[in-house]
């Protein structure tokens, strides 16, 4: 493999990555209303993108983990994001994959005392298919709920809305 291939590859790769991070920075912006800035890239600590999100009169801090992967999430993916978040000064860790999560992460999601949230963003699709809350979260924010609402035009397409009463 020559240098010039090997260089291509790594952008391809680190290309492919920002594109997926500003792509899910744009669906969470549409659909749960997070203001986020961008912060991917070398040195960025383990953070994507950060920003708040109001929830009903509620504003909490976030910061948000992308994984554009063919790989399931794991419960390493959490470990790594419990740390990241216990560093800083989010209230929140979000762990967005282009995969849905494997029963490990959200059994480590569920029991951590961190709040967390996952969210499985396709990279093809301007839309959240599936959510996974942490008890943690669900103590933070105990009015904060997910509907799922299938299209009638479209059964395969999965929109939320959030109802913080």
């Amino acid at each position: 493999m020559t240098l010039l291939t090997r260089s291509v590859r790594l952008y391809s790769f680190v290309a492919r990555g920002t594109e997926y991070e500003l792509h899910v920075q744009r669906v969470l912006r549409d659909t749960l209303g997070l203001q986020l800035s961008h912060s991917g890239g070398a040195g960025d600590g383990g953070i994507d993108l950060h920003g708040l999100w109001l929830v009903g009169d509620k504003q909490i801090a976030a910061m948000v983990q992308c994984k554009h992967s063919l790989r399931a999430p794991s419960p390493v993916w959490i470990r790594e994001l419990e740390g990241v978040v216990s560093r800083g000064s989010a209230q929140l860790g979000i762990l967005v994959a282009t995969e849905p999560e494997s029963s490990g992460c959200r059994q480590a999601i569920t029991l951590s005392s961190l709040p967390l949230l996952f969210l499985q963003v396709p990279s093809h699709a301007s839309l959240i298919s599936r959510v996974c809350m942490g008890n943690a979260l669900r103590q933070l924010l105990p009015s904060l709920h997910f509907r799922i609402h299938r299209s009638t035009l479209n059964p395969t397409t999965i929109h939320f809305s959030l109802n913080c009463s």
